[in-house]
């Protein structure tokens, strides 16, 4: 459960990017009930991009891999703006494969941050 440095997205916002692990779920939520802002940020942005699941087609942040109904991602990329703009939201957000998932935090932000083409969310806007 960890953050990794600021990076920049390929649309050029500096963020301070987090992965969300299914199998951290636990420790994520209670950072947030103790009140740390990025960890409320991060739940609460997995939920939102859990729910519109659903609705949207989705695929990996990171290797474009489509998930079929009813999949539930075993990691979340949460990029938060270093500079937060209210106008424009508090977080992006990235669904993550099981193949993907398998590599560290730091892999995972590299390739998702970095993607060119897509969109700041894939499937759920942001929060």
């Amino acid at each position: 459960m960890g953050q990794a440095q600021s990076n920049p997205t390929a649309e050029g916002e500096n963020c301070d990017g987090y992965i969300v692990r299914r199998k951290d779920q636990k420790e994520w939520i209670a950072k947030a009930k103790s009140g740390d802002k990025a960890a409320r940020i991060c739940v609460a942005a997995a939920s939102n991009y859990m729910k519109a699941i659903p609705d949207q087609p989705t695929v990996c942040g990171c290797c474009d891999t489509p998930f079929l109904l009813g999949y539930i991602p075993q990691a979340f990329l949460v990029l938060i703006p270093t500079r937060r703009d209210p106008e424009k939201g508090k977080a992006y957000t990235r669904a993550v494969c099981w193949e993907c998932s398998k590599h560290d935090d730091r892999w995972l932000v590299e390739h998702g941050v970095r993607r060119v083409g897509l969109a700041p969310a894939v499937s759920a806007p942001r929060q």
